[in-house]
C-alpha cells in the first residue's frame, strides 16, 4: 500500500479566504504527499478505521477550485496525507478528537498556518458571505468577526501543544520556490523540481489585495486594527499594506 510509510497526518489551521486552499493543493500535487479538500470530519471518527478515512480522503483529492488547482505529479511512496480542514471542524479540534485521530492514523499530526493580511481575508470573506445571505456588507463583517477571532484563538491553542508552521501568503506567492522549500523540509519530503514547475504554471503574480471590495466604515476598520494587534502573526499587515 502506498501509505505504507506515512509520516505524517496533515492538517490546515486558518481562516478561510487565507490562500491556504492553493497552498493544500500544490502539497496535494507533489508526489508524496495526499491532501483532501475539506473531507475530515471529526463526527465519524469513531465509526471509521485507517484505510477507511484514507480512502475518504483519497477520494477527495479531485475537488479543488480550478482558479486554484495544480496538477497532480504521478503518485510514488506517500509520506503525508492529509485535509484542507472546513473551518467548523477546525474549531471542533479539541484534545480528545485529536487524540483520537492520532491514534487512527498512527503518526504524528502537522500543521499548517497559512496567514494573509486580515483587510484582505475579512472583506473576500464578508463580500462572498455577504452575496450569499444577502445581508448588508457592515452586518456580515460583524457576524463573521467573531469566528475569524475565534479561529485565531484556536491557532493560538494549538501552538502550545502542537507542530505548528506558520507561512504568509504573500510570500508564498512572491517567493514561491523558497517557501515551497521551507514547507517541504516541515513535512520531510523532497522539493521536487517537476512539482515546482507545476506550482509556478499556475500560480498568481502577485498576492491578491481585496480590501478595497467592500466599504469600510471606522468600526470596521477599528476592529480589524485590533486583530493585527492581538496576534503576532498579523504584526506588520495594516489596511495600507
Amino acid at each position: 500500500m502506498l501509505t505504507d510509510n506515512l509520516k505524517y497526518f496533515l492538517m490546515f489551521c486558518n481562516p478561510p479566504r487565507s490562500g491556504h486552499s492553493f497552498v493544500a493543493s500544490s502539497l496535494n500535487a507533489h508526489p508524496n504527499v495526499i491532501c483532501s479538500n475539506q473531507k475530515l470530519e471529526f463526527s465519524i471518527l469513531n465509526n471509521i478505521d485507517k484505510n477507511n478515512l484514507f480512502d475518504r480522503i483519497k477520494r477527495g483529492t479531485e475537488v479543488w477550485n480550478p482558479q486554484c488547482y495544480v496538477t497532480p505529479i504521478i503518485k510514488k511512496e506517500i509520506k503525508v496525507i492529509g485535509d484542507k480542514v472546513h473551518t467548523q471542524q477546525l474549531l471542533d479540534s479539541n484534545q480528545d478528537n485529536l487524540n483520537l485521530l492520532k491514534s487512527i492514523v498512527g503518526v504524528p499530526i502537522k500543521w499548517i498556518h497559512v496567514v494573509r493580511n486580515p483587510f484582505d481575508s475579512l472583506a473576500t470573506w464578508t463580500k462572498i458571505s455577504s452575496k450569499s445571505n444577502n445581508n448588508p456588507t457592515s452586518v456580515e463583517y460583524n457576524s463573521l468577526l467573531p469566528i475569524f477571532k475565534n479561529i485565531n484563538d484556536k491557532v493560538v491553542e494549538l501552538k502550545k501543544t502542537e507542530d505548528v508552521l506558520t507561512i504568509n501568503h504573500e510570500n508564498i506567492v512572491l517567493k514561491t520556490k523558497e517557501m515551497l522549500e521551507i514547507i517541504c523540509e516541515f513535512l520531510e519530503i523532497e522539493d521536487n523540481n517537476d512539482w515546482q514547475k507545476s506550482i509556478m504554471k499556475v500560480k498568481w503574480q502577485k498576492p491578491r489585495i481585496t480590501r478595497d471590495q467592500i466599504k469600510w466604515n471606522p468600526n470596521m476598520r477599528a476592529k480589524a486594527v485590533m486583530l493585527t494587534k492581538q496576534y503576532p502573526w498579523f504584526n506588520g499587515y495594516a489596511m495600507g499594506g
